[in-house]
C-alpha cells in the first residue's frame, strides 16, 4: 500500500502544516488561535491549533484519501499527550525498538527530549485526535516535576509502559471541554490551563501495568476480524479462532464485543451477508454457488440465515435489485 512520506525537519506541527492551508489566524491575551483546512491534494478536514506560554494542544479532524508518514525529530523538552478517539496512527521509534498501532479511544503520554521516528495516520476514514503539549518551562512553573516523577516515569524509554489501551471517560470528558469551549482572550487561556492541570491529575497519568498485555490483546482481536473477513467461506468457532491467535477464548469474546460493539459470530453473519448481496446483485451464480462461497452448507440454510438477516429471501432480494 503506497505511503506519502513527509520528512521533517524541526517538529511534527511544522509537518503537518505541510498538508494543510491556514484559513484563519487570531491572537489574543497571548492566546494564538489557528484553523487549517487539508489541502484538496490530500483529503479533507481541519486542524485548529491553541498556542500559550508553554501549552500547545492541535486538534485534528481529517480524512485522508491516502497514507501519510511524519517522519523526523522531536527536540523541544516537552510532555505530550495524544488522545486518538477515532482513525488509526502507527508510531515508530527505531531507537527504542517502539512500533505501536494506536486506534480508537486509545491515548500515550510520554515525556520526550529527544527522538528520531516517524507516526503514519491511515487512508480513508476520519481521524479525530487531540494532542496537547506542555513544555518543560509550565512543568516548572506548576512545579509538577516535584509532584510527580515526570521525567523518568514518562520518558521515551518507558512509551510502552504508558501506552493506554482505553482512555478513561474522565480524561475523555476533560478533553472534549478542552476542543470545545467558546470562551475568548484571558479567559479562555485561564480555563485551557485549569483543565489541563485537571487532566494530569486524573488516571490518565497513573501507569497502566497492563498496557502492553492489552495493546497485544487488540492486535490478536483485529487478527480475529480480517481471519473472518478472508476466510467468508469457512465458519470457524470460537475455539478455532482464539487457537489460531493464541488467546483464550473467553477473552477473546469480551474484547471482541468490546471493540467492535457485536459478538463474534453476528459480525461473521453481517459480513457473510454483505458479501452474498453483492454476490446476488452483481453476478449470475446460483444461489447454492453463493450459499457455499460464503460458508454455508447448503443453499436451504443459506436461505434460513439470510431471510432471517434481511427479512426476504435470496430470490427476492435478487429480483428486487436485478
Amino acid at each position: 500500500m503506497h505511503t506519502h512520506e513527509i520528512i521533517i525537519s524541526k517538529s511534527i506541527e511544522i509537518g503537518f502544516e505541510q498538508i494543510l492551508t491556514l484559513q484563519h489566524k487570531n491572537e489574543h491575551c497571548g492566546l494564538i488561535e489557528k484553523t487549517y483546512s487539508v489541502k484538496q491534494n490530500f483529503g479533507v478536514g481541519e486542524v485548529i491549533i491553541l498556542e500559550f506560554k508553554g501549552i500547545f494542544i492541535k486538534h485534528i479532524q481529517i480524512n485522508l484519501d491516502k497514507n501519510i508518514r511524519f517522519r523526523g525529530k522531536q527536540t523541544t523538552d516537552a510532555l505530550i499527550f495524544s488522545s486518538l478517539f477515532n482513525g488509526v496512527k502507527e508510531i515508530n521509534v527505531p531507537k527504542e525498538s517502539i512500533h505501536l498501532i494506536q486506534e480508537k479511544n486509545e491515548g500515550y503520554i510520554s515525556f520526550v527530549k529527544e527522538v528520531h521516528g516517524s507516526v503514519e495516520y491511515a487512508k480513508d476514514q476520519l481521524i479525530n485526535e487531540v494532542v496537547i503539549k506542555l513544555s518543560h518551562e509550565f512543568i516548572k512553573k506548576h512545579q509538577l516535576d516535584l509532584l510527580l516523577p515526570i521525567t523518568d516515569k514518562f520518558s521515551i524509554h518507558e512509551f510502552e509502559n504508558n501506552y493506554i489501551q482505553y482512555l478513561d471517560l474522565s480524561a475523555i470528558e476533560i478533553i472534549n471541554n478542552i476542543v470545545s469551549n467558546d470562551k475568548k482572550g484571558l479567559l479562555k487561556r485561564l480555563y485551557l490551563e485549569s483543565k489541563i492541570l485537571e487532566l494530569l491529575s486524573t488516571k490518565l497519568l497513573n501507569r497502566s501495568q497492563n498496557s502492553v498485555k492489552s495493546n497485544t490483546i487488540l492486535k490478536k482481536t483485529h487478527e480475529v476480524k480480517e481471519l473472518i473477513n478472508k476466510n467468508l467461506n469457512t465458519q470457524f468457532s470460537i475455539k478455532d479462532l482464539s487457537k489460531k491467535v493464541f488467546m483464550n477464548e473467553t477473552i477473546l469474546k469480551k474484547e471482541f464485543k468490546k471493540i467492535f460493539g457485536c459478538t463474534v459470530f453476528e459480525y461473521a453473519v453481517s459480513e457473510r451477508m454483505k458479501a452474498s448481496k453483492k454476490l446476488l446483485m452483481y453476478t449470475d451464480k446460483p444461489i447454492y454457488e453463493i450459499a457455499d462461497l460464503v460458508g454455508y452448507k447448503n443453499a436451504t440454510h443459506f436461505s434460513a440465515a439470510f431471510k432471517k438477516h434481511e427479512n426476504t429471501t435470496p430470490k427476492q432480494f435478487r429480483k428486487q435489485h436485478s
